[in-house]
């Protein structure tokens, strides 16, 4: 069933991943300031290569949490826009659609379909308000 908290979950997933992604970047680039070792100079113990091998396994257990959440977020992507495409309404599809499956800004939306950015605004806190009506008539159905 579609419910707010669904779509609140696409967007603090993507964020999520935004996230992780510029904390890989910033791993990626102090990787690249690491210098390289001279084999002329006297051998003298340090904790470099060390430091090498953990930023590199700090860098693969990211990158597979990034992609475990990247599957995730298009399975329910998938799944809300399936959930999506069953409303009633063209105009609460479309705004739904807009805003949870391909991200847009509550500017982007008004703009693409002409409203003011207000009209927007009290469009969709309808629509969630519908969707929070139709679950707790369906959890009334269950205790029933």
């Amino acid at each position: 069933m579609l419910t707010h908290e669904k779509l609140k979950r696409i967007k603090f997933l993507d964020k999520e991943i935004d996230a992780q992604l510029r904390e890989l970047e910033n791993l990626r680039s102090i990787m690249g300031s690491v210098k390289g070792v001279d084999y002329a100079k006297d051998r003298v113990q340090t904790s470099q290569a060390a430091d090498v091998y953990t930023l590199v396994d700090k860098m693969m257990d990211l990158e597979s949490g990034i992609n475990a959440k990247i599957d995730r977020l298009v399975e329910l992507k998938r799944e809300v826009h399936k959930e999506i495409a069953e409303l009633k309404s063209p105009q609460d599809r479309i705004i739904l659609q807009l805003r949870y499956v391909e991200l847009k800004s509550w500017n982007r939306i008004a703009h693409e379909l002409n409203y003011s950015l207000r009209y927007i605004y009290k469009l969709h806190g309808q629509v969630l308000k519908n969707l929070d009506d139709k679950e707790q008539m369906g959890k009334r159905r269950q205790r029933l």
